[in-house]
């Protein structure tokens, strides 16, 4: 319901971001695209984006406060996904393809969960 209308905010704040520091623009491009597939995931959230007086441009310079020399995907993506929605959190699932390119249709593979890794 809210889903086609929160992504189109998205869209629209993003191509006017401006003066964003150098680590808010480093990942702007990609906190969006997480925004875009959390909408398309669940639209409680997207209504939450519709309904919310917020900014994209504070979403994304929210999620680097205090990053310095680095900081990880996930807690990125974690911070924007959280200014929007109080409690709300991102959970990755990374597939590793042992034989890539080359694979037959029966792929070989192994399953991590980013969650592992950061509890």
């Amino acid at each position: 319901m809210y889903k086609d209308e929160a992504i189109e905010r998205i869209k629209t704040e993003a191509e006017g971001l401006k003066s964003l520091s150098p680590q808010g623009n480093a990942v702007s491009k990609d906190v969006c695209n997480v925004l875009i597939m959390s909408c398309e995931q669940d639209d409680e959230f997207a209504q939450a984006i519709v309904q919310g007086k917020k900014k994209l441009k504070d979403c994304i310079e929210s999620a680097v406060k205090g990053a310095r020399q680095s900081i990880s995907d996930l807690e990125v993506y974690k911070r924007a996904v959280e200014f929007y929605f109080t409690g709300a959190t991102v959970h990755m699932n990374l597939t590793i393809d042992l034989i890539g390119e080359a694979a037959a249709p029966q792929k070989q593979s192994i399953g991590l969960s980013f969650d592992d890794l950061f509890d």
